[in-house]
């Protein structure tokens, strides 16, 4: 049966309109160079950010609300109560429920935290950047870049890294793997930009009650 000139005309129409959005932005080529200058632009515009985040390790999610002050401050409270916060040159993981400070010297030990792609620059002396052959994604509904990083050697404190960045540079999604093997993602959703945070916000002060333990290496506190 033949069919109807305006139902085939239709037909192509829906189809040409459902794949037009992925076709256009599939052809979109850009260079890891390229990439690493957009995030390293955006960022330079960020001297403060607030957002919500979603935390996973040991495919356990943990979800709470971060604080970052540039280029290395941050503080990240849990719904728990529990905390990690750093000066950028103290790492401090507070777990509340058992009165324990976990305290890792940055400067000492060279630890890893998990904002360490926001500092795009520090990352490139550790790690080389290269885009996948799947670079273009769709995240959150919207078009996105994914860029990897491998370790220039084995004493690096991860084996790979991996970024969702918004075409504009921002940085949505990290996901690590560790030298044990263990992935770590971090996910955030922004709430604000450039606002103002006191320094007192990324310091922490154990009372005498306080249990503390220096640079023994977890990932998160624990959330039991």
């Amino acid at each position: 049966m033949q069919r109807n000139p305006r139902e085939k005309m239709m037909k192509r129409w829906i189809g040409m309109l459902f794949f037009l959005p992925v076709f256009v932005f599939s052809q979109e080529k850009i260079s890891v160079n390229v990439l690493l200058q957009k995030i390293q632009n955006y960022t330079a515009t960020v001297r403060t950010f607030t957002a919500t985040f979603v935390y996973v390790v040991n495919k356990k999610t943990y979800q709470g609300v971060l604080y970052y002050k540039a280029p290395s401050k941050f503080a990240m409270e849990y719904s728990s109560g529990n905390r990690m916060l750093s000066d950028g040159k103290v790492l401090w993981i507070v777990i509340k429920d058992q009165n324990i400070a976990i305290r890792e010297n940055l400067e000492k030990t060279k630890n890893v935290t998990p904002l360490t792609g926001w500092n795009i620059q520090r990352l490139q002396k550790e790690y080389i950047p290269f885009l996948p052959k799947e670079y273009t994604v769709i995240f959150r509904g919207k078009p996105a870049y994914r860029i990897e990083f491998k370790p220039k050697s084995t004493l690096s404190a991860f084996r790979y890294i991996e970024l969702v960045v918004s075409t504009e540079g921002q940085i949505q999604r990290m996901v690590a793997r560790n030298q044990l093997g263990r992935e770590v993602q971090l996910e955030l959703s922004y709430t604000g930009m450039n606002v103002s945070l006191g320094e007192d916000r990324f310091l922490y002060e154990p009372d005498e009650n306080t249990y503390i333990f220096d640079d023994i290496l977890i990932s998160t506190p624990s959330e039991s």
